[in-house]
């Protein structure tokens, strides 16, 4: 996954930036992989608070 990557899921799946490129940094160091980090973003507090999701 490349930083690029990352920053798009945070785009498309929170609406906003990465916090700071430590947080970039880290996602793309995980070894995860896309889809990966978008079923962990869509499992969190901040997505399911802006989202319906059923």
């Amino acid at each position: 996954m490349s930083r690029e990557d990352v920053i798009w899921v945070y785009r498309i799946f929170l609406g906003r930036e990465p916090e700071n490129d430590d947080v970039i940094n880290q996602q793309v160091s995980s070894g995860r992989t896309r889809l990966e980090m978008i079923a962990q973003i869509m499992e969190s507090e901040e997505f399911t608070s802006k989202h319906v999701v059923r």
